[in-house]
C-alpha cells in the first residue's frame, strides 16, 4: 500500500483530464482545477485534480449487479442507512453528482444476466447505459462483437493510476496494439470480495506456540514450503481414529477449502495459463519446470491425510467455512467475502495472501475469480470522455474513502481491529490477479481438470495438458479473429 500511496501523491498531482458534456465524442482539453462545488475541501484534493465537467443535470446510467452470493455488490444507495460502508458509498456518489452536476442512475440486475442485458441494449442502439459492469465470464461476448470501446482510446480514464487494478489491465491487454476493453477498480468491491486468500485461526496458533506468519509475508518469505510446514503443525487426530470427516468428530485439519483453492495456489506461485507472444497473441504457457514444481507441491499438500480437506457441501454440514468456525482447522482457503461470516467467530482470525513458490519470486499474487465484475463502456455511448471522467473520479474516491472502511469491516471482531490483517489486505489488494484466459473461456476446461486432479492429490497432469493444448490454441485463434475482423 505504501508504494501506491506515494505514487498517488507524486504522479496524480501532475495528471488531470477534462471532458465536455456536449454531443461530441471528442475529449475536452485538459485544464487546471475543477468545476465549482460546495464541497470545496474535496474539490481541491491535491492528489486528484478534479476535471472541469458540467453535465447540466443529465443522468449517467450504470448497469450493475444486484446482491448475490453474500458479496457486497452495491455501488450506490438511495439514502443513508446508518451502516458505515453504505454511507461512505452514498456520500461518495452524492459528491460526484454535485461536483459534475450529474445524476447517477445505478440499475441493479441479476448478475448472470448482465452481459445479455447489455448486449440487447447495444444491438438496439438505444444508448441506455453509459457504463456497464458485467461478470468477467460474460464480457468476452461483448468484446468479440465489437460492442465496447477500447479504453485506451478514452484518455479520461487514467488507467496507469493505482485506483485501477493494474494486474487486470495487464491481463486485459490484447493484440499487437495492446487494446484494453475492460477494467476493474475499487468502485465495484466484487473484485476484492471474490479474491482468494488464506484465513487462519490466531487463537489456535497461540495455543500451539506457533509464530504467526505476518512477518514472513512482510519479509517476502511466505512460501508454499513455509505454509505446508505450518499446516502440518495444526493437523491433529485429537482422539479420532482417522481424518474421515464427521460432524461430531474431533480431528483438526491443517487446511479446509474446496477445489477452487487449487487455482489460488497456482496463481500465488505465479503460474499463468497463457502469455502473449511477440505479436500480442496469447499462447499456452504451462509446459515448463515452474508449473510442474507448483503442481507437485499442491498435490503433496492435498494428498497428505489430514493436512487438507476439500469440503463444500452446506446441505450436509461438510463445508470449509463451518469447519473453520467450529475450530477444526488451522487454515481456511476462501474468497474474501467469507470474512463477513466470521464476525461472531469465537476465536481470533487473521488473513494472509496465497504463498509464493519460493523466496526468489518477487511478488505475491492473489487470484480474483473470473465471476467478479469488470467495467466496460458500450459503443452506444456517444460521450465516452464523460464516462471516463466520472468513472475515474468514482474509482479514485473509492480507493481513498471506501477501501479503508472495507478493510476495517472485514477484519474487525468484537470491536477489535486486527492491524496485521489490515496490512495484509493492502498487500492482497495490490496483488489482485484476474486471469483473462478463464474470462475468455480459453482455458476453462483445462482449469477444471487441473483443479480436480490436484484436489485429489494427483500431480500427473501431463495428459491433461496434452488433451487441452490444441483446444486452447483453437479458442484463442477464434477470439483473435473475431476481435480483429
Amino acid at each position: 500500500m505504501t508504494k501506491r500511496v506515494i505514487a498517488l501523491f507524486l504522479l496524480a498531482a501532475m495528471l488531470m483530464s477534462a471532458a465536455s458534456c456536449g454531443g461530441s465524442d471528442t475529449p475536452a482539453k485538459t485544464t487546471a482545477g475543477g468545476s465549482e462545488s460546495a464541497v470545496t475541501a474535496k474539490s481541491t484534493d491535491e492528489a486528484y485534480p478534479f476535471p472541469e465537467l458540467d453535465c447540466g443535470g443529465d443522468s449517467f446510467t450504470i448497469l450493475n449487479a444486484a446482491y448475490k452470493w453474500n458479496m457486497y455488490t452495491y455501488i450506490d444507495h438511495e439514502t443513508l442507512t446508518g451502516e458505515t460502508l453504505d454511507d461512505a458509498v452514498y456520500n461518495r456518489n452524492r459528491f460526484v453528482e454535485q461536483e459534475y452536476n450529474v445524476v447517477l442512475d445505478v440499475r441493479d440486475e441479476e448478475r448472470d444476466n448482465l452481459h445479455t442485458i447489455a448486449q440487447t441494449s447495444i444491438m438496439a442502439g438505444d444508448g441506455t447505459y453509459d457504463v456497464i459492469w458485467c461478470g468477467g465470464d460474460g464480457v468476452s461476448s461483448l468484446i468479440t462483437q465489437n460492442y465496447v470501446y477500447n479504453l485506451r482510446d478514452i484518455p479520461e480514464f487514467q488507467l496507469d493510476e493505482p485506483w485501477w487494478n493494474q494486474k487486470t489491465l495487464e491481463q486485459a491487454s490484447i493484440g499487437r496494439e495492446g487494446a484494453v476493453y475492460f477494467a476493474q477498480s475499487d468502485l465495484s468491491l466484487t473484485a476484492f470480495e471474490l479474491t482468494w486468500c488464506l484465513m487462519f485461526n490466531e487463537t489456535m496458533m497461540e495455543e500451539l506456540n506457533m509464530e504467526k506468519p505476518y512477518e514472513l509475508v512482510r519479509e517476502g518469505k511466505w512460501t508454499f514450503e513455509r505454509f505446508q510446514e505450518s499446516v502440518r503443525q495444526g493437523t491433529n487426530l485429537n482422539g479420532d481414529s482417522s481424518f474421515t470427516f464427521s460432524l461430531d468428530g474431533s480431528c483438526i485439519y491443517g487446511m479446509a477449502s474446496y477445489e477452487n483453492a487449487m487455482q489460488m495456489f497456482l496463481t500465488g506461485m505465479e503460474i499463468e495459463y497463457t502469455a502473449d507472444n511477440q505479436n500480442g497473441v496469447p499462447e499456452l504457457s504451462l509446459e515448463n519446470d515452474r508449473f510442474y514444481t507448483a503442481v507437485e507441491k499442491i498435490a503433496a499438500l492435498c494428498g497428505s491425510e489430514g493436512d487438507s480437506i476439500m469440503a463444500n457441501s452446506s446441505a450436509t454440514g461438510k463445508h470449509y467455512a463451518s469447519i473453520f468456525k467450529s475450530g477444526r482447522t488451522l487454515y481456511m482457503g476462501a474468497e474474501m467475502k467469507e470474512c463477513t461470516s466470521l464476525r461472531d467467530f469465537d476465536d481470533t482470525f487473521g488473513i494472509l495472501p496465497s504463498p509464493k513458490l519460493d523466496e526468489t519470486q518477487e511478488d505475491y499474487h492473489s487470484w480474483t475469480n473470473y465471476y467478479s465484475l469488470v467495467m466496460a463502456v458500450p459503443v452506444t455511448n456517444n460521450q465516452p470522455g464523460r464516462a471516463g471522467v466520472i468513472m475515474d473520479t468514482l474509482s479514485y474516491l473509492s480507493m481513498r474513502d471506501i477501501m479503508p472502511i472495507y478493510y476495517d469491516l472485514n477484519v474487525s471482531q468484537k470491536g477489535l481491529r486486527n492491524e496485521d490483517s489490515i496490512e495484509m489486505l493492502g498487500i492482497i489488494r495490490d496483488s489482485l490477479y484476474f486471469d483473462v484466459s478463464l474470462a475468455y473461456g480459453w482455458t476453462m476446461s483445462l482449469h477444471q481438470s487441473l483443479r480436480t486432479a490436484l484436489a485429489a492429490g494427483d500431480a500427473n497432469v501431463a495428459s491433461i495438458l496434452a488433451t487441452n493444448k490444441d483446444k486452447v490454441a483453437g479458442l484463442i485463434t477464434q477470439t483473435m479473429d473475431q476481435i480483429e475482423s
